[in-house]
Parts: C-alpha cells; sequence; structure tokens
C-alpha cells in the first residue's frame, strides 16, 4: 500500500494512525477515508489529499472510488459520457437519486467537496470563467495564487458568483450556461445544506439544536434541514445573526426562480400548467404570477399550493424586512426591484399614493405662488 503514492502515506502517517484510515483494506479506501475527515486532518496532509482531489476532479478516471463503486451506474445512466466528465453526469438530480446507495454516497460526497472549492467544479469553472473574473476579480485572483495552491478556497469564490446570481440587475450579465451552473449549486444543496458551506458554517449549531430530530427521521441524509431552518427563521427562534442572514440569503437565491425552491414548485406544479402556462421561468415572473393569483378574487389556487405560497410570501418579507435590503439607486433599479418583490402591487399603490400627494401639494403651491404674484403686481 506504500507504493501505491508514498508521499501521501508519509505526509499523513499520522493522520492515519489517529483516524484509523490505516485499518482500510484497499488504498482507495485509505484515501476516501482521509477525504471523508478532511477538516480533522493537517496542513500537510491536507495539501496532499487536496492536490489528489484536484486531478480527479479534472478526469474522474483517477478517481478509483468512484470508479470502484459506480461501474454499473456509469454504464447505464452515463455510458455516453466522457470518463473524465462522468461525474457531472451522476450528480445530475433526476440520476442522482437512482443511483445505487454506495455510488450516491461517493458522489454526493464529491459535491460537498466541489462546494467548499471552486477549482474541483470543472463546470462551473469553465461556464463563469469570464464572469469570475469581471465580478470576483479578487476570488478569482487566487485562483492561481501559489498562497492557495494546497488549500481550499471554502466556497468564497462560489458565494460571489451566488450573489451575482440572486441580484436581478447583476444576474442580466451572466451568460446562460453559467446561470445554469450556478442554479444547479443552488438546487443542490437544497438536498443537502453541507453543500452550502457558508450556510452550514453558520448555521451547524443550529442544525445540531433545532433540527437534529429531522436528521435522524430522514435516516441521517440532511434533504429536510432547510426546510426546517426556514420554519425556525419564520417562528424566529433562531438566535444567532449569522444564521439568520445566510438563511435570508438563500430565500432570496430562491425567488430568482421557483425552481429553485422544490417544495414550493412540487406543491405548485400544477397550477403553474394552469395558471402560468404562458410565464417564462426566472426573474421571479412565476413566483409573481402565483401572488397574483393568490390575490385574484376570480381565480383559485390549489389549496396545497395557496398554503405553501402564503407560508412563503411570509418568510420572503420577513426577510426583506429584518435582512435590510439596500435601496435602489435610480428609478430603473426601483422598477426592477418592485416588478421583482413578492409585494409589488402593495409597493405600487404605496408609490401611486406618494405621487399623487406630490401632485396635489404642487397644484396647492402653485396656485398660492401665483396668488402672491398677481398681489404683488396689483400693488
Amino acid at each position: 500500500m506504500m507504493d501505491a503514492d508514498p508521499t501521501l502515506m508519509k505526509k499523513c502517517s499520522q493522520e492515519l494512525d489517529r483516524l484509523g484510515c490505516r485499518q482500510e483494506k484497499y488504498f482507495e479506501d485509505v484515501v476516501e477515508c482521509l477525504r471523508l475527515k478532511y477538516d480533522e486532518l493537517g496542513l500537510e496532509c491536507k495539501a496532499v489529499v487536496f492536490t489528489r482531489e484536484k486531478i480527479e476532479a479534472v478526469d474522474n478516471q483517477f478517481d478509483d472510488e468512484l470508479q470502484r463503486h459506480c461501474r454499473a451506474d456509469i454504464d447505464k445512466y452515463c455510458h455516453a459520457e466522457e470518463g473524465e466528465r462522468v461525474l457531472e453526469c451522476l450528480k445530475n438530480m433526476k440520476i442522482l437519486r437512482s443511483l445505487s446507495s454506495k455510488c450516491q454516497k461517493i458522489v454526493w460526497e464529491r459535491m460537498r467537496e466541489q462546494a467548499k472549492d471552486v477549482r474541483l467544479n470543472i463546470g462551473l469553472m469553465e461556464a463563469c470563467r469570464e464572469e469570475a473574473e469581471r465580478y470576483c476579480p479578487d476570488d478569482y485572483k487566487k485562483i492561481n495564487d501559489p498562497q492557495y495552491a494546497k488549500k481550499t478556497l471554502e466556497g468564497v469564490f462560489i458565494m460571489c458568483l451566488r450573489s451575482q446570481y440572486a441580484n436581478p440587475q447583476k444576474s442580466i450579465h451572466l451568460n446562460a450556461k453559467c446561470k445554469d451552473e450556478i442554479a444547479s449549486i443552488i438546487l443542490e444543496s437544497e438536498f443537502d445544506v453541507r453543500l452550502d458551506s457558508q450556510l452550514y458554517k453558520a448555521c451547524k449549531n443550529t442544525i445540531s439544536k433545532h433540527c437534529s430530530s429531522d436528521v435522524i427521521k430522514r435516516g441521517g441524509t440532511f434533504d429536510s434541514v432547510l426546510e426546517c431552518l426556514k420554519a425556525d427563521f419564520r417562528l424566529g427562534t433562531i438566535r444567532d445573526a449569522d444564521c439568520t442572514r445566510q438563511i435570508g440569503r438563500r430565500l432570496q437565491e430562491s425567488l430568482v426562480d421557483i425552481h429553485l425552491d422544490p417544495v414550493l414548485h412540487e406543491a405548485c406544479a400544477n397550477d403553474i400548467q394552469r395558471l402560468c402556462y404562458n410565464v417564462p421561468p426566472g426573474q421571479s415572473r412565476l413566483i409573481v404570477c402565483l401572488l397574483d393569483s393568490l390575490k385574484s378574487e376570480g381565480t383559485k389556487l390549489s389549496p396545497v399550493c395557496r398554503d405553501r405560497l402564503t407560508e412563503r410570501n411570509n418568510l420572503w418579507n420577513k426577510a426583506y424586512r429584518e435582512q435590510q435590503i439596500a435601496l435602489p439607486e435610480s428609478f430603473a433599479e426601483m422598477v426592477d426591484v418592485v416588478v421583482s418583490h413578492p409585494q409589488r402591487n402593495s409597493l405600487l399603490t404605496w408609490f401611486g399614493i406618494f405621487i399623487l400627494i406630490l401632485f396635489l401639494f404642487g397644484c396647492c403651491c402653485g396656485r398660492a405662488t401665483k396668488r402672491i404674484k398677481r398681489e404683488m403686481k396689483n400693488r
């Protein structure tokens, strides 16, 4: 086993003993043991393991564990894909749910690794390289910075791109492929909150206190944790300010496209086909369509959609109110924000009242000014 990778065995010697990884029968299992316990590794061992991860991310054929446990699934679902890119195929949510348990476990682990460092997500890197250079220059420089060559970027780069995507004014400048990659990342983390490294880090203690029963109930999976956090956010029971901010950020992201909120989308899928069939997705258009239907007396949503949409609307309003989104700097920006806002009708009503008051005030002042001028002239 020493011959397989002498450098790794030497640099990680203490970790192999301390974490029990040396007991594994096969070398690929030894490496996987270290990868699963990456946060517990020393700096030198982390550097070696991360270097292997980068090589395997570029060409999945070097990922022995993935190839061994997913061979049958690769042949079944991803036989048309090139060997070095099979992970992109396997992590497609429609395919992922059908994978064998061992393969599924490996794929989820690879996705969690990608969430920590964009250099392990080749698809995102290729699709968003130009956008990253333009909108995230400081983070982009870290990719080729020797200082970060052997350590993870901890999701910073990805979070910058996500903030661009969630901003209505900035997202229009992202190319379609880049948008799709970012949307996939957001959607994937709906099913495992650990794929959103910033949120998971901020809410880890909250999850253990508030959502541990949900995890246990689901057999150790994290697919219901985000819903648990959203519910607690709505009730105001989360005391951690950083966790609250991260949940608010997630709610902002889900407003972009209803497909990024699978719970809401599933509840309202039939209503969308019935009431919003001619509305293109994106830019909150489908959500606005549903909210308009919710408020309309002549249109009836299904009970399950109405209840879930009402709950989400309360969440969005709470997030806007408590997270204090920045006011638009121009009229055009204000129009965009109003159009995408879940309470756009209320905003437009208040804006109309404000304009009316200004108009009446102007008329009164104008008449008073004319009267004064006339009196001065008569004198």
